[in-house]
């Protein structure tokens, strides 16, 4: 994500909670602002090494209060079987989450895929099983790293 990118972005968050009600402090929008540095997931402890490049003071509980404010209002989505947390590219919209990742490079993914999270979220109440709350995280292989390989295989 360039500067301007994330500029708009960090614009756009601070709108969307003046609309919810809700405040971005400074803290809160350094934190964004730092995730917005990592192209897939990123996990609290990068999140306080960097702020502790900036404020070495930072404790873990500033950064973990800010995570939960910003998957509280829905900017990032926290993917438990990652250990970390995925911006959210539709924040403001209700959706279904689906978080694609990539095992072999990492790359990560956020759609929003109402209609086939909602026909298996049926298929397990059918069952009697009650999905838990967040994102669906598929693991896989993404199309890039699929078509090197099959090259590889080709060759």
């Amino acid at each position: 994500m360039n500067s301007k990118q994330k500029n708009t972005l960090l614009h756009q968050v601070e709108q969307y909670c003046v609309k919810r009600g809700a405040r971005l402090t400074p803290i809160r929008k350094q934190i964004l602002s730092l995730i917005l540095t990592y192209p897939n997931v990123v996990k609290a402890y990068e999140i306080l090494a960097d702020l502790r490049k900036i404020k070495s003071n930072t404790s873990p509980p500033t950064v973990y209060r800010a995570l939960d404010f910003l998957v509280h209002i829905g900017v990032l989505h926290r993917t438990d079987s990652l250990n970390g947390y995925v911006l959210c590219s539709h924040f403001g919209e209700e959706h279904t989450s689906v978080i694609l990742n990539c095992t072999h490079c990492g790359a990560t993914e956020e759609l929003a895929a109402e209609e086939p999270v909602d026909i298996l979220l049926a298929f397990c109440r059918e069952r009697g099983f009650t999905v838990q709350d967040g994102p669906l995280v598929l693991s896989g292989e993404c199309a890039r790293c699929h078509a090197g390989h099959a090259l590889a295989k080709g060759a």
